[in-house]
C-alpha cells in the first residue's frame, strides 16, 4: 500500500480465480502508486462478501470464474452504492453485458500497459468526480434548508429538479426531462442531449414525478411518457419502448403495469 492519507488513495479489491492474473493486476497498481488494496478474491461469493465488507472506489474483475461469473457479481451487489467496475477477460463476448451492470472499463487480455494506465486515469477520475458531488448536494441540502427556513421558496423554483455541478445549481423543469437512468447512487437525467447526474433514487423520483406524467417502466428506468411515441412488443413480454428522439427503453415484465399509463399516453 502507498503511504499517505488513506482516503487520497483509490481503493481497490482484485477479483480473478487465476493467482497469476491477480498478481499481474497488483504489480501495475502498485507500480502505479496512489492505490490501496483492500483485499483479493479468487470466487464470486467470497468476492462478493469482500466488496460489501471493504466498500472499495473500484473493483477489478474477471468475467469468467467457477460458481458466480464477474457479471453475476456485480449483479448481486446491485447499483445501490455500487463500486466501479473494470472488468478484465480474454474475450470480449461479455462488452454489453458488462456496461449493463455500471462498468466503468472493459479490459481484453492481454492488456498493454499503456492502456491499463489510460484506465487508471478514468479510474481517478471517476471516483473524485463522484466524490465531488456528492459533497456538492450534501452542501446543496444544507443551503436549501437554511433558506427554507428562512424565508417562502421561489414560486420559479417550485416543482424543479436541483442539479450540483461543481459550484452551481442547475433547475431543471420536468416537463423537459425525456426519461431517467439509474447510475450507482446518482440518477441520469436525459434532457435533450445534455445529461445531468442527481443524487436521488429512482423510486424518491417516481414518487415525485408519477403525478406530472412520468412511467417506472423497469427498475432503472423513469420515462416522461408524453415523450413516447411507439411500443414494440417483444417474445418475451416485455416491450420496447420507443422515444420521439428514437432512444429505444426496455419495459420489463415486472413494469407491465405501467402499460395503461404508456398507452394512454399515445391517445
Amino acid at each position: 500500500m502507498t503511504i499517505g492519507n488513506f482516503r487520497d488513495l483509490l481503493r481497490v479489491v482484485i477479483v480473478d480465480d487465476e493467482p497469476l492474473a491477480r498478481e499481474g493486476v497488483r504489480v501495475r497498481l502498485q507500480r502505479a502508486g496512489g492505490v490501496a488494496i483492500l483485499g483479493e478474491s479468487g470466487d464470486g461469493d467470497h468476492a462478493i462478501a469482500l466488496i460489501r465488507d471493504s466498500h472499495p472506489d473500484v473493483v477489478f474483475l474477471d468475467i469468467q470464474m467457477p460458481g458466480r461469473t464477474g457479471i453475476e457479481v456485480a449483479r448481486a451487489i446491485g447499483l445501490v452504492d455500487c463500486p466501479h467496475y473494470v472488468f478484465i477477460t480474454a474475450y470480449d463476448a461479455h462488452a454489453i453485458s458488462a456496461f449493463e451492470v455500471n462498468a466503468l472499463d472493459y479490459l481484453v487480455k492481454p492488456i498493454a500497459d499503456e492502456r491499463f494506465n489510460a484506465m487508471l486515469d478514468r479510474a481517478r477520475s471517476a471516483v473524485a468526480t463522484q466524490e465531488r458531488a456528492a459533497l456538492a448536494q450534501r452542501l446543496g441540502d444544507l443551503l436549501s434548508n437554511l433558506q427554507g427556513s428562512a424565508s417562502d421558496p421561489k414560486p420559479e423554483s417550485a416543482g424543479k429538479l436541483t442539479v450540483r455541478v461543481a459550484n452551481r445549481i442547475i433547475l431543471i423543469a420536468p416537463g423537459d426531462i425525456d426519461w431517467i437512468g439509474a447510475s450507482g447512487d446518482y440518477a441520469e437525467l436525459h434532457v435533450g442531449a445534455k445529461v445531468w447526474l442527481m443524487r436521488e433514487s429512482l423510486s424518491a423520483l417516481e414518487t415525485k414525478l408519477a403525478p406530472l406524467g412520468f412511467a417506472r417502466i423497469h427498475r432503472s428506468t423513469i420515462v416522461n411518457t408524453d415523450r413516447v411515441v411507439e411500443l414494440k412488443a417483444l417474445d418475451d413480454g416485455e416491450y420496447t419502448v420507443v422515444l420521439r428522439d428514437r432512444t429505444p427503453l426496455k419495459l420489463s415484465r415486472n413494469f407491465r403495469h405501467s402499460l395503461p399509463v404508456l398507452l394512454q399516453s399515445k391517445d
